[in-house]
């Protein structure tokens, strides 16, 4: 079974651009990855400070391993400025799944 992740933030309303184009490069190198098989960033198109993303990999094993990667802890430097955090977590909501189909 694979290993997703949903994540959704709430940036700064000042730092949508920033963030995106930090993102853009987070997700690339993301994608390149052996065991991630989709990393998607959506933008809710009525509040634009709303970001989604949608992670799967093969197994928690390559998340794990994708959370140990350079680029991951570069996001986790630059992303808490840019990003309205939530009881002091970067994620307004996280949650792990497993694909089932």
């Amino acid at each position: 079974m694979a290993y997703v992740v949903l994540a959704e933030f709430l940036l700064k309303p000042d730092s949508i651009d920033a963030f995106l184009t930090l993102m853009k490069r987070h997700a690339d190198l993301s994608r390149a990855e052996s065991g991630c098989q989709l990393f998607e960033v959506a933008q809710d198109s009525a509040d634009p400070c709303r970001i989604i993303l949608y992670e799967r990999y093969t197994d928690e094993t390559a998340y794990r391993a994708h959370r140990e990667t350079a680029h991951y802890a570069r996001f986790r430097a630059w992303g808490p400025p840019l990003i309205e955090p939530k009881d002091g977590q970067l994620f307004q909501r996280r949650n792990v799944l497993r694909h089932i189909i």
